[in-house]
Order: structure tokens, then sequence, then C-alpha cells
């Protein structure tokens, strides 16, 4: 209750360790180490719930680490299962950018792996080394165009590059 009137600040200047430490332990002797040790704790505490929803809100990162736990504790039965529907929901992803095409990477990485532990046949194995080539070069290519245009833009920045526009050229030939 004490700390619910300092949220969502939390001015560590107007929340005085004595009174929340009497909170805690009632009528016990203060002892600074005590409460800067559970202040510490709490931040870590803080910081995971911050990870952990981050994870759990991007649907398609969630279900990307939920198929390398399985993949690495070889449950191979619940690693095909989950793996479509995780695939279906990066594939309902409207807006094309490297974040797709890495998180596009990371599934067929995986189904790769999954593979190549003898659940798959040598041509389903040669089509998503196919996949991972053809999305490779996309993730390069987003990440190279992006950078390019930041970079050609002198309005946003005022570094001199040594960089010519001939690279932008192969990479268009490409």
């Amino acid at each position: 209750d004490y700390l619910k009137e300092f949220y969502p600040a939390f001015d560590s200047g107007k929340i005085k360790k004595e009174e929340l430490f009497r909170k805690i332990y009632g009528n016990d002797n203060y002892v600074e180490s005590r409460i800067r040790n559970l202040c510490s704790d709490l931040k870590l505490l803080a910081e995971k719930f911050l990870m952990i929803e981050a994870v759990l809100n991007d649907k398609t990162g969630s279900g990307i680490f939920k198929l390398e736990s399985l993949i690495s504790k070889r449950h191979y039965s619940l690693f095909i299962k989950s793996y479509d529907e995780v695939l279906n929901k990066q594939n309902k992803v409207s807006f094309p950018d490297e974040w797709k095409s890495n998180n596009y990477l990371k599934l067929y990485n995986l189904k790769f792996a999954y593979l190549n532990a003898g659940n798959g046949e040598a041509e389903e194995n040669e089509e998503v080394f196919k996949m991972i080539n053809e999305e490779s070069l996309i993730f390069f290519l987003t990440v190279y165009f992006k950078n390019c245009h930041r970079i050609l833009n002198k309005q946003r920045t005022f570094f001199k590059y040594k960089y010519t526009p001939e690279f932008f050229d192969t990479a268009c030939k490409i």
C-alpha cells in the first residue's frame, strides 16, 4: 500500500527506505542492507516481468521461442504440431520488413534443424534449405536498401560516408 501512492514514477527522492522497511518488517530494527537487497531483487523481478510481457505480446516471437525450446529438448512431435501454427501467424504479418524476414529465417532454420535430426526426407530438407537461402537474400537486401536510403538521404545525416552510389547499383543488379 505504501508504494501505491508513488506509482507510476516511483521517485526515489520521495520514498523513505525506513518507512518501507517498517511496512515490511514491522518493529524490527532497520537494516539498510536488507532493504537494499530487497530493492535490488525487486528491480530484477521487474526487468524479468517486462521481458516476459514483451515476449508474450509478440505472438510470432513467443512462438519462435517456444519452437526453439521444443527443438532443444528434442520434443519433435510437439515441435511439428506447433510449427505450422507459428508459421501461419507469421504469414499474417502484413508489414514486410527485415524483422518479418528475420522471423522467417528463424522458422526455416528451426525446421531445417528438425529435419536434420532425422525427421525428414531429402526433398523436404532441400526445399527448406532453398527457402533459407531465398529469405537470407531478402533479409540482406531489405537491410541493405534501408541503410542505403538512410545514407543517401542528405537531409538526415551529417556524416561523410566513403560511400558511392555504385554500391547501390550493384545491389540492384542482384
